[in-house]
């Protein structure tokens, strides 16, 4: 006789159990199908709201010109800053592959922009070059350089034949901010598939406070003023490509990416047209004018006929320049970051931007310092759009805009910085990333149409986001399907095996009556 007590018996789940379990798995592939269906409608909406009636082959190819206003230059707005300015991005240099007459640049976090040259037989590369439109000397970093780094690129005399230095040798030059000098020499050099023979450039063995980082890499500078900018004693690389015919006409274009790290173009020659790149009906040519408050000729500089921000307003005609002559001086400057203000301007001029910014402030407290915003939320709301105009050379007058998602920087910092003792207007990268400027040697012009500006970083990062959405979407109406197949099989298995139960309990019940 076993005494031990018996196991209980486990139940089969009753055929009520059962069809509550196939009502929740259908709740399940019904809400997994309704919540695909859904996503599709807001992917849909949301890709005509932002890109409108495009295709989905335009998003990711090209980007293509939008129609504006003949007179006035409105470049392409963005409603924020940004996406990636709390975010520290990798630094991915342009992989595009050389084109004849196109160098392809690489953008720096929006600090500084860096194109590939050559120098010597055989060549020696340069991938850091700023391509300076605000000087006209080109140097490249000397091997026996002040600066150190693994980054970098150095120019080695000895290791070309076709190098020779200059009888007067000695070179220094001296910017905004840092300096530089070495030795000059002359030597065989290459940009976008043009090459100028015997091109006089410095190889600098001393270079002071040019802030080159690993995040700023830079190799040289190469210099597009025109001629009377140079320091050096020759022609500039621009006028050696002019001389042997590679440029005849003296003209070359940049286009300047916004956020991305590829797309930046520098365009020599006769294709600086390429509507591809700017709103051609837009387009503005500005005559080149030498009397400007600044010792130095030779530069890319305009007469601007006013500036205008909120209530801030620097006109022409308003007796409210500080100088002998009514006019406002502007210079076009590449390898400058950010727009310079006459240290004259500047309080007043950040006071009106910022007055409904009260996050907006100094970074050391100064009012001669670069302004950062604290909010990094909504980093460009209540900043206003700038104004300035200045008068074609068919004599109408052009406004040019740039709003608030233009000027602030990928670190919230406001793209103006003061320029002491100085009466004249920068307008550096953050005003020429918004529009694809073309200089005309020759002519002395420069003009200026709204950039076609498709942010390939916003681009890519929205349609990565629509890829993994309807990937993990798929995947659990994919996992509601098989869960409801196979539960409905398990229907009619748990069914057969309920209806035998019950049939072995009733055979069991009427054994034991008729053992009693």
């Amino acid at each position: 006789h076993n005494s031990s007590p018996a196991e209980p018996r486990k139940m089969a789940p009753t055929v009520n159990q059962v069809n509550q379990h196939i009502k929740d798995t259908r709740k399940i592939y019904y809400s997994a199908l309704a919540g695909f269906l859904l996503t599709c409608l807001c992917l849909l909406c949301l890709k005509w709201l932002i890109f409108g009636d495009e295709s989905v082959a335009d998003i990711l190819g090209a980007p293509k010109a939008t129609p504006m206003s003949h007179i006035a230059l409105t470049p392409m707005s963005r409603s924020g800053g940004n996406p990636s300015h709390i975010v520290v991005r990798s630094m991915v240099q342009s992989k595009e592959s050389t084109q004849s007459d196109i160098a392809h640049m690489t953008n720096f976090f929006n600090k500084i922009y860096v194109g590939p040259l050559s120098i010597g037989t055989p060549p020696q590369q340069f991938d850091n070059v700023v391509f300076d439109t605000g000087s006209a000397d080109l140097w490249v970093l000397a091997a026996a350089s002040n600066v150190h780094a693994d980054y970098l690129s150095y120019f080695v005399s000895k290791a070309s034949t076709t190098y020779s230095v200059l009888a007067d040798s000695a070179w220094n030059i001296a910017y905004g901010t840092g300096s530089a000098s070495g030795v000059a020499g002359t030597d065989t050099v290459c940009i976008a598939g043009l090459c100028a023979d015997q091109q006089i450039f410095a190889a600098a063995s001393n270079v002071e406070n040019m802030d080159i980082s690993q995040y700023e890499p830079q190799d040289g500078i190469c210099g597009f003023a025109r001629q009377e900018a140079s320091t050096l004693d020759g022609d500039t690389l621009m006028s050696s490509l002019m001389a042997n015919a590679q440029n005849s006409q003296g003209k070359f274009a940049f286009y300047l990416s916004k956020h991305a790290d590829g797309g930046s173009k520098l365009i020599l020659g006769d294709d600086v047209h390429d509507a591809r790149y700017y709103a051609s009906s837009q387009l503005e040519t500005f005559a080149v004018n030498d009397d400007i408050d600044y010792e130095i000729g030779g530069l890319w500089s305009v007469h601007l006929s006013g500036i205008r921000a909120h209530d801030y307003a620097l006109i022409t005609d308003a007796r409210n320049i500080d100088s002998d002559t009514q006019f406002i001086s502007a210079i076009f400057d590449t390898g400058t970051t950010y727009i310079g203000v006459p240290s004259s301007q500047y309080h007043r001029f950040m006071t009106e931007l910022t007055k409904d910014r009260p996050d907006c402030k100094s970074e050391s407290g100064s009012s001669d310092d670069v302004y950062v915003c604290q909010d990094v939320i909504n980093p460009t709301k209540n900043l206003p759009v700038i104004e300035f105009m200045a008068s074609n050379v068919d004599g109408e007058s052009v406004t040019m805009h740039l709003d608030a998602a233009s000027y602030l920087d990928d670190s919230n910092e406001l793209g103006f910085m003061p320029l002491p003792g100085l009466n004249i207007w920068i307008l550096g990268d953050s005003f020429l990333k918004n529009y694809y400027s073309v200089y005309d040697v020759k002519q002395s012009q420069i003009s200026l149409a709204p950039s076609t500006y498709n942010d390939k970083l916003l681009s890519s990062l929205m349609v990565t986001v629509l890829i993994v959405a309807i990937i993990t979407v798929s995947i659990l109406l994919l996992l509601a399907i098989v869960r409801y197949f196979v539960t409905h099989s398990q229907i009619k298995y748990l069914n057969q095996n309920s209806l035998l139960l019950n049939q072995n309990q009733n055979e069991n019940g009427n054994g034991n009556v008729n053992q009693g």
